[in-house]
Formats: structure tokens, sequence, C-alpha cells
């Protein structure tokens, strides 16, 4: 990743060849008063997606602001990870590392004037599993089990040739929380987990799209 700041706004380069290619603009702040920021990626789990994530201090200084996703798409923003205003001079530090097959995001900021350190932890997404290698009959889209969940839960799908599947979770506003899958597949049958546990209780939506086909369904958070 490359960052930059543009007309007063906090923007990144992204490559997925090892700098081979690069795409350029992608918006992080939606505000034009970002002011700092950082990231960092983890290219060595990137199925499943969750494998970016960006912190910046926007809102002069006001809140931070947390990303996570994948190039292109970072998914829903998420402002000031506590009650403590960030300092407007210092940038705030981020992290995801890798524990088994589980992904883990770390922030790290200094409060206003600057006085004290905060730090918050996320647990992201799980990632995909392939259940099975047998040629599906068609495209399936599964109930998410279990249903009612808290904070846990897998989506299990099947696509019968090769394609480009991406599997994104939306809130009841129709807005992107999670995206589970975002990558080329073989065919098969296959299994993503959800760890919901940084989402309020409601109801959310998911939807598989892979070649031509698209579905989506309902699913319950309950803490």
């Amino acid at each position: 990743m490359l960052l930059a700041q543009k007309n007063d706004r906090a923007v990144y380069h992204g490559s997925t060849d090892g700098g081979a290619s690069w795409n350029v603009d992608y918006t992080l702040g939606l505000s034009t008063q970002a002011v700092d920021y950082t990231s960092c990626n983890s290219d060595t789990l990137s199925a499943g997606g969750g494998y970016f994530v960006a912190a910046y201090v926007d809102l002069n200084g006001d809140s931070v602001t947390v990303r996570r996703g994948v190039i292109g798409n970072l998914g829903l923003t998420q402002h000031k990870r506590n009650s403590y205003a960030s300092t407007g001079i210092l940038s705030p530090v981020c992290a995801i590392y890798k524990s088994g097959s589980d992904k883990y995001s770390a922030l790290a900021y200094s409060g206003f004037g600057p006085t004290n350190v905060f730090f918050n932890m996320e647990n992201l997404i799980t990632g995909i599993t392939q259940t099975g290698t047998t040629i599906p009959a068609r495209y399936e889209l599964q109930q998410n089990y279990p249903n009612p969940f808290n904070p846990m839960t897998n989506v299990e799908f099947a696509i019968p040739q090769s394609a480009f599947v991406k599997l994104t979770v939306f809130d009841i506003l129709g807005r992107v929380v999670e995206t589970l899958v975002n990558e080329q597949l073989s065919s098969g049958t296959y299994k993503a987990d959800w760890n919901a546990a940084n989402h309020p209780s409601g109801v959310y939506f998911y939807r598989l799209t892979a070649g031509d086909f698209s579905d989506a369904k309902k699913m319950i958070l309950i803490k």
C-alpha cells in the first residue's frame, strides 16, 4: 500500500501483484479534514477478505477512523474506537496479524494534548474453507447456521464451475459491513465464517454473487 493526502483527503494506492501494477486514489477519508493515517495489510492470509486495515485522524482531531476490508472495498467506516479524542499531531498506528487461520487488527493512538495512549483490538473474519470438491449440480446459497447467532455463524455455498465469488454482509440500511469472500474459486462447496463480535444486535443480509448467479438471505444477530 502507498498512502497519500490529496485535496485534503486521505487516499491510498493498492497493488495485488507485488507492485507490478497499481490502482490509485482510493478514498479513505470522507471528510476534508483528514489529517493523519496509517495502514497495514496481511498479504499472507488474504482469503476471506479483511486483510487490509486503515486508521487515520479525522474531523480535525476529534475522531480516529478505522476501516478494514480488501483493496477497493474497506466496508463500513468506524469512527472513534472509544470516547477519547485523538491528537491531530501524531499519527495513529494499526496492524493486522494472524493466529492460525484467524485474523486480528490492533489500533493505538495518542490522546488530545497529546496525553495518554489508547488502544483497541478487533477480531476479524476467520476466512473460508473448501468443504467438498465434487462438482455441484447448480449454484446454491444455504441459510447461515446457527441463526439466530452470537457472535459466530457460518454460510455454506456451492458453485458448479470456476468463478469470481463475492459474499458480502449488509446491515438493515443496506450498508456493507463485511466482505467474507472476494476471490476466484474453483468448483466445489465452501463454508465462510463470520465473527460479528464487533457489530450490534439486529437483522443482517448476506449476498452471494458468482458469474451470473446472485442470491441473498437474512440472518439475525442477538447479543
